[in-house]
């Protein structure tokens, strides 16, 4: 019988600028280092264009990263937009759709 896995995640929405989610990230990592979390999957969704730093920051973790947001197409003329093959590409293993 598989044993159950908890998931545990935060959305870090626009509440901190790059200094203050990389220093919120390093504490979070530090923390999590002092607890048994092997029954428990976390992911942190930071605002996009800190995503690889966050990933980079993480390597060697358990702490998986994440896009807050995705387009539903893959490409096109979508400003502003970005495909979750490009979010794969960069590391991300979780995105939040339709919030």
């Amino acid at each position: 019988m598989n044993e159950r896995i908890s998931v545990l995640g935060v959305n870090l929405k626009m509440y901190m600028d790059r200094n203050e989610t990389i220093t919120w990230l390093n504490k979070v990592k530090l923390g999590l280092e002092q607890l048994d979390i092997n029954h428990c999957e976390i992911f942190i969704l930071p605002s996009a264009p800190l995503i690889p730093e966050c990933i980079e920051i993480c390597s060697g973790t358990s702490i998986k990263i994440g896009a807050q947001n995705t387009a539903s197409d893959m490409k096109g003329a979508f400003t502003g937009e970005i495909s979750s093959e490009i979010l794969k590409d960069v590391g991300c293993k979780y995105v939040l759709v339709g919030h």
